[in-house]
């Protein structure tokens, strides 16, 4: 049985979603998450987890593409399809850069509408979605890119760490990441598996290799460098992120 998991903000369009894979065979819900910082949780106290994540990439708390980035260091297995009303093609190029398989328009979840109609009309596009990523095929919706075979990759996080900070290791690229979605230490612990100041010596450290002198600086070196990408630089529609307290 294919387990899916759904990471979707608004309540009627995740109800849509359930329903939508409720409706399939051979596929099971394995858990929702209701926005960014939800989905992390529960992806790290999973005692299994999912083969395909549905991920909104439009979130609060921690948005879409920088939990793609960190799935892809932390959870390689998972098979990330992208879901948006966003459709920014520099953002739907980023997504699939940092390791999403799939990137799909959510007028899918209204097949009767007539944009859906005029390309897909009667049409499966989550179900032809989900078997061609099960399949390790890319998967673009029409409605997202005009010519999905045509589109240009960028450099994705992974590789311009590989190519210029070698000597920051797993852990520190793992902080790195959490860092940038502003939680708070105690949060980043938890998700860490370690001590809140463990995570401020992860901190220390990494300010330190990159020569800046707290957690704020080191966000905006790791963005301006590439280490990690804020979906709202590649979309300025999308919302900006609610302040942690």
């Amino acid at each position: 049985m294919v387990q899916i998991a759904i990471a979707e903000d608004n309540t009627a369009e995740r109800r849509l979603l359930k329903n939508k894979v409720a409706g399939y065979k051979n596929y099971d819900l394995l858990f929702e998450a209701v926005d960014g910082w939800d989905l992390l949780k529960k992806l790290q106290s999973a005692k299994k987890l999912p083969h395909i994540l549905l991920l909104d990439i439009n979130m609060p708390y921690v948005n879409g593409l920088l939990i793609t980035i960190y799935c892809s260091l932390k959870y390689p297995s998972i098979k990330i399809i992208g879901i948006s009303s966003h459709t920014n093609e520099n953002l739907v190029r980023e997504v699939l850069s940092e390791g999403a398989l799939g990137f799909i328009a959510k007028y899918f979840l209204y097949p009767t509408s007539i944009a859906y109609q005029s390309v897909y009309n009667r049409e499966d596009l989550l179900a032809m979605a989900i078997k061609s990523v099960l399949a390790n095929k890319l998967f673009i919706d029409k409605l997202v890119v005009n010519n999905p075979e045509k589109i240009l990759f960028s450099i994705s996080t992974k590789a311009i760490i590989a190519n210029n900070y070698q000597h920051i290791n797993a852990t520190l690229v793992q902080f790195a990441i959490l860092n940038a979605t502003g939680l708070p230490f105690k949060n980043i612990a938890e998700l860490m598996c370690v001590t809140e100041p463990a995570v401020k010596k992860y901190c220390r450290k990494l300010s330190a290799e990159v020569k800046v002198t707290d957690r704020y600086e080191l966000s905006n070196y790791c963005m301006q460098n590439g280490i990690v990408k804020l979906a709202t630089y590649f979309d300025s529609s999308m919302v900006i992120l609610p302040a942690w307290n």
